[in-house]
Parts: structure tokens; sequence; C-alpha cells
């Protein structure tokens, strides 16, 4: 089986305006009345070996928005001066543009002539306006941009930056910067076999310099240029998505604009599940580490493939619309020996509560409070199964403390808080002062 490969390059200025082209292949005939319309628009053209014509288009990319566009003779710049535009033959240009594009050679010899320049362009120091952000700028040189190559086959993508002497800025404040060091690759590697993302930082004779086993966090790896650009650069991340997409032969569920480096490390480390997944991943909050008892089922749910397998391993009942609703939102699978400890015996019920929004806030609480069930418990055997989920529903919110109150108190007060309300928890009267006789000294005492 052949193996995929898939590269591209891409440039991303740091600041004001890089100056790159956009391209257009048509036949000689369609070049000719694209250039008959407006020729003005284009730089110049080159022939193709199949015949057809290139017209190529001088643009600028903003650094502030990431949109192309073109700065045309006609658009008034701040230093019009600094700028000269060259137009050839103005008023024959087209049928110029017509005799070059149909040359035919009597010869056995080609034409030499492969390339028709329509226009010249200088640009040299003159600030020019983003006609989408209105930002303003300068174009800038190539030590204001950042280079990247973005690599993937059938296992691994990888973004790597290669770092110029006169490029510092593009790293955090490392030690290691003496000028012999240069140039440097910092180098993010996602591993889509082994569910695992790494980073790593080389001089220019290949030693590490810095290098991260397992990249989790943003934070890991936070003051290289190359962070800011796939945290928040759209044509980075679109590039990276689609790589991500034909390596993993799976649609990836946000749009590129949502995405970041944390989501391409969680799409790495789990791949093909729906969107609601990724948002409900239960890692801790700055590692992105899993506790022991999740670490279980992360090691479980590395792909979505598996999850129908999954269910029926880990013991769920054979109940379609059980299985739909796991399904649907598989992120419950951590949430595993929680649900199956779960007092509710009525399949009606316990869907109601794996498909309510407090699912998630109920089985936190279960996992940490396990106790809550001894509670839930009495609860049902007082007013039934749907009696008692539309209780925890309208007392969810103080259900932890009241819980704690209940599992404290002896069971006279329970019965009669089970009867009554919840509520007499908080109530001195109700539940802390004494119905019985006490000591005179103590009474007096008493308020």
């Amino acid at each position: 089986m052949n193996k995929m490969n898939h590269y591209e390059h891409i440039s991303i200025p740091i600041k004001g305006f890089m100056r790159t082209q956009e391209t257009l292949t048509l036949s000689a005939e369609k070049a000719c009345q694209k250039i008959n319309f407006d020729f003005k628009e284009y730089t110049y053209a080159r022939k193709t070996d199949d015949g057809s014509i290139t017209l190529v288009k001088e643009v600028c990319l903003c650094s502030s928005c990431n949109q192309l566009f073109s700065v045309p003779a006609h658009k008034d710049l701040e230093d019009e001066e600094n700028k000269e535009i060259i137009f050839l033959d103005l008023p024959s240009m087209p049928e110029q543009f017509f005799n070059w594009a149909f040359q035919l050679s009597f010869f056995e010899e080609q034409p030499k002539d492969e390339v028709f320049y329509i226009q010249k362009l200088q640009y040299k120091d003159e600030v020019i306006t983003c006609p989408f952000c209105a930002y303003k700028g300068k174009i800038v040189n190539s030590n204001q941009i950042a280079e990247y190559d973005i690599y993937s086959d059938d296992k691994i993508t990888t973004i790597s930056h290669t770092i110029a002497s006169t490029q510092k800025y593009f790293l955090p404040n490392i030690q290691c910067n003496a000028a012999y060091d240069f140039p440097m690759e910092a180098t993010i590697s996602f591993f889509h076999d082994q569910q695992n993302a790494t980073f790593e930082l080389l001089d220019c004779n290949g030693k590490t310099i810095e290098a991260i086993a397992e990249l989790r966090t943003t934070n890991q790896i936070n003051g290289y240029c190359m962070t800011n650009h796939i945290n928040n650069n759209c044509r980075l991340k679109a590039i990276i998505k689609d790589k991500f997409e034909k390596t993993q032969k799976a649609k990836i569920p946000f749009d590129s604009y949502e995405l970041n480096l944390e989501y391409f490390i969680l799409l790495t480390q789990f791949k093909g599940f729906p969107r609601n997944f990724y948002e409900s991943i239960p890692y801790e909050c700055e590692t992105h580490n899993f506790e022991y008892d999740f670490n279980i089922f992360a090691k479980l749910l590395t792909n979505y493939n598996i999850v129908p397998e999954l269910y029926d391993l880990l013991g769920f009942p054979d109940n379609k619309q059980m299985k739909k609703l796991l399904f649907e939102n598989p992120a419950l699978f951590f949430y595993t020996p929680e649900i199956k400890r779960l007092p509710f015996k009525n399949d009606d019920v316990l869907l109601n509560i794996l498909s309510s929004n407090l699912v998630f806030d109920f089985l936190v609480l279960l996992y940490y409070l396990p106790n809550t069930n001894c509670f839930i418990e009495d609860l049902i055997r007082k007013k039934g199964e749907g009696s008692a989920w539309k209780f925890i529903i309208e007392n969810f919110d103080d259900l932890r403390e009241k819980t704690a109150s209940y599992l404290i108190a002896s069971s006279d007060p329970r019965d009669r808080v089970l009867k009554n309300s919840i509520k007499v928890i908080y109530t001195d009267d109700e539940l802390v002062k004494p119905t019985f006789n006490l000591p005179v000294a103590q009474c007096k005492t008493k308020k």
C-alpha cells in the first residue's frame, strides 16, 4: 500500500504586509479575454507546458486580518511618489498580449519569450491601508516573515518553523541564543497512531535545545511565534485541519477559526468524535492531564469507530435508545462507573437523566461525592424515581450541601426531611433544636 504524503509551505508576516502572488491558469483564448477586460489586475503572464497561460497578480497579505488584496494603480497611497508603476506600451497591451499568447515557432527551437510582462511594480517604503480591516503598515522584509513547512503522512502531521539568527524574537527567552546556533528549527509533531503530540527545538547541528515528550497545553510552549500562529492564524489552522482530515480520514467537527493548538492535540488523542465529545472531555483544566479513573477511559476512547464495541465491552444494557444516546454523546463513557451506580431502575427516567442538560454536572457530583447515591436511594423510596429526579433538578444548585446535611442527620430528622421538605435541613427549629429534655444548665444557654 502506497504511503500517503502531503506537504505545504506557508509564509506569515508578523506585522505589516507581505508581498505574495495569486495565479490563475487559463487557456490562451480565455487569458486574452481576461487581459482585454482589465489587464491592470495582473503583473505578468507565463506559458505552461500544455499551452495554457498562467496570469500572475501581485497581492499583499495583511498580518492583522490575514486577507489578501491587490494595490491597483488607481489606488491612492499615502506616499504615492514612493510607488512606481510602469505599464508596458499601454494602448496596445491587449493586442501585444494576443500576439504573444498565440505565438508559433516555425523552427525546432521553442520561442524564448515564455514570460510576458504586463506591468512592473516597484514597492519601496509606502504605507498601505488594508481595505478589509483598515490596518496601516508597510511591506516587511524576510526577517519579519515566519516560514512554516507542514507535512503529513498516514501516521504523523508536523509543523516546522526555521528561525534565522536575525529572527530571535520568534523564540522565548532561552539561554542558547548564540549566533552559531542558528538557523534553529522548532517542530510540533502530532503522532496520530500514538495519540500523542511532541515539541522539539533543534540548533543548526541537530542538537536538542528543548524537547517536550507529551505536549498538552499552550502554556508548555508559550513565547514561540509558532504557538501564536497556530492559535490565531486562520490560514495556518486551515492547512493543519486539512492535513488532519486527510490523515485521519475523518471530518473535523470545527471550523478553522475555532481551532487552536490544544484542540489539535485533543484531535490527535481522540479521533473522529462528534463536536460535543471534545467540549466535554474531563481533563484537568491547567495541565490537560487526566485523573487516574478518567485516564482508564481516555485510553479506551482513542477512535470513535470503536464506540459500539466499547458499549458492549463495558456491559451497558441492550437498549436501542440507550445506545443511541451514548453514541451521540460518547463523553458519557468517562462516567461509566457513576452511570452504573445510579439507583434508578426505570429506563425512561434513566434516559431522561442521561439526556438532561445537567447530566455532566450531576455525574461529576457523583464522581467526587459517591455517597450522594445514599440520599438518592432514600429519596426514591419515599417519592418514586420520577419525582426523585424532578426533586434533584429543582434543588440541584444546593444538592451537595443538602445531601451532606441529610447524611449527617440521624434517622428521625431524615424521615421528617423526606416526608416534608428538604428545607428543614437548614431550619434550626426543625432539625437542630432538640425535642427532648436537657439539663437545666444547658437549657438556659440555649436560645
